[in-house]
């Protein structure tokens, strides 16, 4: 029988372990790394994070985008200015001292994982800050600490040398930064004992588990709603934040502006008592989103509060009509008669007295109405206003200046007497505007009526036609409204009251926008459209205003052409289950 020594036995088994080793460690995935939040003590009230920013920063100095800005006619004008020669001396000293771009700088050092933190100061005002970068070329850093050691010797006592508890040696500035720099990573505190508590949290043998910013109850609940792989994540701890303040973060519970409180009144008060608050974004080859989450159920609020969101299972604000040549529009979802009603809740004393000019205004247009008590009721809580280009069909000619057409969408709660109401607004104005038609240099519009997809459109037509190429700015308009189920429609021309009517004979998706209490969307490509419309005027206004012709053309042309390079831009803002959500998307070509 052969047998095996047992020499060449034990140096098989050796050999097949390290081979077996070797080959679990090639194949392994890498580990992940280790998020820098648990590097940093617990306790801070608001943090930055970012992570790949490197590839966005190269992607953005490789974009068509700004070349297009880099070469347009405004840039150019600037680098004639004495900021830009001073700053780019700045640039070219600091580059030749790095010996490396800014870039390629940003890239290496910034473009990898890094992380702020803020922490409760001595004084409210002035919090404690924390900063670890990781850079992604560590040659480069320890480059970098070479360059700059000549000028901390310079700096005399204004620069504190020392030497950590882990044996790396640093420095402050002024007793009011303190920075180490050990391998890739740089470590930057307001404060020797936070700097030290970050360096600590980053040694490889701390326990992973203990107490840090990463444990902290609010932020655990934001990255879970919030999610990972952002290239930028921001946490507020509105809650300490409102302990350590007037229990509000100094958000005032009144505004000075009805428009302003219409918009943000209930967006702020949900702020001023949520617990925590979260932004992130997100950036691709051709768009970004920027998303913002605040914690809070809009219901749990006060019950004057609950108008500027929908209820559970109610709808929210509607869909913007895709008609054709949108420009642009907004939709809401707020409960206009409640909102009047206690307008005192949310406007300061010094911006009452304007609405009893506003209702002098209303009631000279419905005589015999009261806003408050007759009109508002009547109103449903959504509402919708666009702009989209128009045809100027009703003239033997075109106006100078060549506007939009405009059109406002109102839910009606009582479709019958609300639709009586603003019909009567509609004539009251249109007779109202026809009495300033002689100053306008028009005829006055004469009432007439069509029917159009089983809707009955009201509208101002002219006697005779209008002729000209370049007709007063009115001539944009011709007053048009109609009543659709319980949809009524405001509009400035025919024709997009005609297509608002086609549009609501196909229902949007009712669950589509079922939170939804705000909605915008831009289009670049018909905005372009809309300038380009107007090119001449806008060149003239440009040569009164002093530009030289050459240079009016030119700035024009960059305009139209930065536009054109965008897609579109759209804002919504939705009242979740525990959490309100704003979101911001916009795209490029």
């Amino acid at each position: 029988m052969l047998r095996c020594p047992p020499r060449f036995f034990r140096h098989s088994l050796l050999l097949a372990s390290l081979t077996f080793c070797s080959v679990s460690v090639a194949f392994a995935e890498d580990p992940e790394p280790r998020p820098l939040a648990e590097r940093f003590p617990s306790g801070a009230f608001a943090c930055l994070e970012a992570e790949g920013l490197g590839p966005v920063a190269r992607q953005l100095q490789e974009s068509a985008l700004l070349e297009r800005i880099l070469a347009s006619p405004q840039y150019q004008q600037y680098r004639k200015t004495d900021q830009y020669q001073q700053q780019q001396a700045g640039r070219q000293i600091l580059e030749a001292q790095l010996r490396t771009d800014l870039w390629t700088l940003f890239e290496k050092v910034l473009g990898g994982r890094w992380i702020a933190a803020l922490y409760p100061g001595d004084q409210p005002q002035q919090p404690h800050l924390a900063v670890l970068i990781e850079a992604t070329d560590a040659e480069l850093l320890a480059l970098i600490q070479e360059r700059i050691d000549p000028f901390l010797d310079l700096a005399g006592d204004r620069v504190e040398r020392f030497e950590t508890p882990a044996g790396t040696p640093g420095f402050a500035l002024d007793g009011k930064l303190y920075v180490v720099i050990a391998g890739e990573t740089v470590f930057a505190a307001s404060t020797r004992d936070l700097l030290e508590q970050l360096q600590s949290g980053s040694d490889p043998e701390s326990d992973p588990s203990a107490a840090s910013l990463a444990t902290d109850e609010r932020f655990v609940a934001m990255a879970d709603q919030l999610g990972d792989g952002h290239e930028l994540r921001l946490f507020v701890d509105s809650h300490a934040i409102g302990a350590a303040t007037d229990g509000r973060m100094g958000i005032p519970e009144k505004l000075d502006n009805p428009l302003a409180s219409l918009l943000f009144s209930g967006l702020l008060e949900l702020v001023a008592h949520s617990p925590y608050a979260g932004v992130t974004v997100d950036v691709e080859e051709n768009g970004f989103a920027v998303a913002a989450s605040v914690a809070g159920a809009a219901h749990e609020l006060d019950e004057s509060h609950h108008v500027f969101f929908p209820s559970p299972g109610d709808a929210g604000a509607p869909a913007i009509p895709q008609v054709e040549g949108l420009i642009g529009g907004f939709a809401w979802y707020r409960n206009l008669d409640q909102w009047y009603r206690q307008r005192e809740t949310y406007l300061q004393p010094e911006a009452l007295p304007g609405f009893d000019q506003f209702e002098t205004n209303i009631g000279n247009l419905l005589p015999g109405r009261d806003i408050g008590e007759d009109v508002l009721p009547l109103l449903g809580d959504r509402m919708t206003f666009l702009a989209a280009l128009q045809n100027f069909d009703h003239l033997e000619g075109e106006p100078g200046l060549k506007l939009p057409g405009f059109a406002a969408v109102i839910e009606l709660a009582d479709p019958e007497e609300g639709a009586d109401t603003l019909r009567l607004f509609f004539q009251t104005l249109t007779a109202v505007l026809n009495l300033q038609a002689s100053a306008q240099g028009r005829e006055p519009w004469i009432m007439d009526s069509e029917s159009y997809g089983g809707a009955h459109i009201s509208y101002g037509r002219y006697l005779s036609t209008p002729e000209g190429d370049s007709l007063p700015v009115v001539f944009n308009f011709q007053p048009a409204s109609a009543l659709v189920g319980n949809q009524f429609l405001l509009c400035s021309s025919v024709d997009l009251c005609r297509e608002l009517i086609d549009a609501a004979q196909t229902p949007a998706d009712a669950t589509a926008g079922s939170s939804r209490c705000f909605d915008l969307e831009l289009h670049a490509a018909t905005l372009a459209d809309a300038f380009e419309k107007n090119r001449t005027v806008l060149e003239a206004r440009a040569i009164q205003d002093g530009t030289e012709p050459e240079r009016a053309s030119e700035d024009v042309a960059a305009l139209l052409e930065l536009i054109r390079m965008m897609q579109g831009l759209q804002l919504t803002t939705s009242a979740g289950e525990g959490t309100y959500e704003l979101r911001l998307q916009g795209s490029w070509k």
